[in-house]
C-alpha cells in the first residue's frame, strides 16, 4: 500500500543484535527458481503478534534472534511483542511481552537478550512497509534476497509504518497464558515417518525414537543439527536429490540427524527419515544449542487436522 510521507512513521534501529530480519509467512511458488521459502521461523509467535494488533496474518514483522535490540518510534502507532522477549524496557520501564503497546513519537523500546528461547517478534499495526521481493518481505542473508538485499538490520536503518492514532478507550491486548510457550527444558517433537521408506532398517528408526538428542552449535534458520546416537543408512541410501519440505529429517553420512527449517535449500540428496510437524518446528526454532529433544511418531491425518485448526485460529 502506498502512503504519503505525512502519514508515515519510522522505526529507527538503535541496536540490532547479530541477526534481526524482516519476515512474513514466506515466499510461495519460488523454490523452482532456487529461492528458499524463508519467512518467520516461529509462526506461533509471529501470528500472535499480528493477532494482538488485529492485523492480517501475512503482515511482516521484525524477527530478532537472541538480541539485544533497541529502537525508537517517530510517530504514533501500536505495536506487539511476542516470542522469547522476557526482558523488555519501554522508555526505560520494564514491561511484559506477549501484549500490545501503544507508542508515541520519541518512545523507545529495548528487547534484552532472553534467558530462555531465541527469537522475539515486533509487529506494528497494519504491518511495516517494504519493497516486495516475489510478493514477500522475507529476508535471506545467504541469498541476498528480500528487502534491503536480505542483509541483517544494523544501527541507523529505518522501517516505515502508517501512523495509527489510538482512541481513548482502546485497551491493551494480552495473549492468554495458555498460548504462551515455555521455552525451557526437554521437548518432545512429533514426526511423520515415511511409511514407504526403505532407506533405514526398522531397528534404526526405533533407535531414533529412543534417543535423546542434543541441539548442536551449528544450528540456524536453515537447519538444526542434532548430536546423539548415529543412524546407519540403508543399502538404498544413494538417492537422487528431491524437494525438501519444512521439517525434513535428513541423515547425512555421519549419521547425525539434521532438521531442515525455513531457510533450507530447495533440494537435497541425503536420505530422509520423515518430517517434524510444522507446529513442532516452531517450538524447535526457539530452542538453543545444548538443549535436548526427543521424538515421537504421529499419524499424518491427526497432524493435518491440528495444523488446519492452528491456521484457522489466526485467519
Amino acid at each position: 500500500m502506498k502512503i504519503s510521507e505525512q502519514d508515515t512513521g519510522q522505526l529507527k534501529v538503535l541496536q540490532s543484535g547479530p541477526h534481526t530480519l524482516l519476515q512474513d509467512l514466506g515466499r510461495k511458488g519460488t523454490q523452482h527458481l532456487g529461492f528458499c521459502q524463508s519467512g518467520a521461523i516461529d509462526e506461533h509467535s509471529f501470528l500472535w503478534a499480528n493477532k494482538l494488533l488485529g492485523n492480517n496474518m501475512h503482515c511482516p514483522s521484525l524477527e530478532i534472534s537472541f538480541g539485544p535490540f533497541e529502537c525508537e518510534f517517530t510517530e504514533e502507532t501500536t505495536i506487539a511483542i511476542t516470542g522469547a522477549a522476557q526482558y523488555i524496557l519501554f522508555n526505560n520501564a520494564p514491561i511484559n511481552g506477549w501484549q500490545s503497546v501503544h507508542v508515541n513519537p520519541g518512545d523507545r523500546l529495548q528487547v534484552k537478550t532472553p534467558k530462555h528461547g531465541l527469537r522475539s517478534y515486533i509487529a506494528v499495526k497494519n504491518g511495516f512497509h517494504f519493497d516486495s521481493h516475489f510478493n514477500s518481505a522475507a529476508m535471506v542473508p545467504r541469498e541476498n534476497s528480500g528487502p534491503f538485499d536480505g542483509k541483517c538490520f544494523s544501527r541507523g536503518q529505518t522501517l516505515d509504518y502508517a501512523i495509527q492514532t489510538r482512541s481513548n478507550n482502546a485497551p491493551t491486548k494480552l495473549t492468554p497464558a495458555q498460548f504462551i510457550p515455555d521455552y525451557d527444558g526437554l521437548k518432545y517433537l512429533n514426526v511423520f515417518v515415511h511409511t514407504d521408506s526403505n532407506w533405514f532398517e526398522a531397528s534404526q528408526i526405533e533407535a531414533f525414537f529412543e534417543t535423546e538428542y542434543t541441539i548442536g552449535q551449528n544450528s540456524n534458520r536453515m537447519a538444526y543439527c542434532l548430536e546423539g546416537r548415529k543412524l546407519l543408512q540403508g543399502k538404498n541410501a544413494n538417492i537422487l536429490s528431491t524437494g525438501t519440505p519444512f521439517g525434513t529429517i535428513q541423515i547425512p553420512p555421519n549419521g547425525q540427524p539434521i532438521i531442515l527449517l525455513k531457510d533450507r535449500q530447495t533440494i537435497g540428496g541425503y536420505p530422509s527419515l520423515g518430517c517434524v510437524t510444522h507446529l513442532d518446528c516452531f517450538i524447535l526454532s526457539q530452542m538453543r544449542p545444548g538443549q535436548q529433544v526427543r521424538f515421537t511418531p504421529l499419524d499424518i491425518e491427526k497432524g493435518q487436522r491440528k495444523l488446519k485448526s492452528f491456521y484457522s485460529f489466526f485467519s
